[in-house]
């Protein structure tokens, strides 16, 4: 089972609850109707690297910010996701800041596309960045010892 995350919406902590796989999918389905021309504008990126979670949280950041033009949106996906942030709406939207309901919706992204934890499930190990310009076993000049080609 999937952990609850905690957020902190104008000084008031709320835990977010995973939703199951039925509820899940119908969620990012209506994300992914309303938000099917920026997915497609990034799909044609010739090259994005995001080496680890973090950095894609902050690329969801940027896109949240810039792409989606509007929190609005963002806090509106964040109430009907959780119940718990629904009815303690009038509050949270008088006193929580942009920048927290950005955060708080990285959770939810996390909870909804939790592919960091398969990633270290598959590897044990979290993903790192290799520069193969270092000095290291593979060379001097940061060239391979692989012999198979000349």
């Amino acid at each position: 089972m999937q952990a609850n995350a905690k957020v902190t919406l104008g000084g008031v902590e709320y835990e977010l609850r995973p939703l199951t796989m039925r509820p899940a999918a119908a969620f990012r389905a209506q994300i992914g109707e309303r938000m099917g021309t920026l997915v497609d504008g990034l799909g044609k990126l010739e090259r994005t690297e995001l080496d680890q979670f973090d950095q894609m949280a902050g690329l969801v950041r940027l896109v949240g910010q810039a792409a989606l033009g509007s929190v609005d949106q963002i806090a509106e996906w964040l109430f009907e996701y959780s119940p718990e942030l629904a009815s303690d709406r009038e509050r949270i939207e008088a006193e929580a800041y942009d920048d927290e309901i950005i955060a708080a919706f990285v959770e939810v992204l996390k909870q909804l596309f939790p592919f960091g934890s398969l990633a270290k499930s598959l590897t044990g190990l979290a993903g790192q960045a290799i520069s193969t310009n270092s000095r290291s076993v593979n060379g001097g000049a940061g060239r391979t010892n692989y012999r198979g080609r000349s």
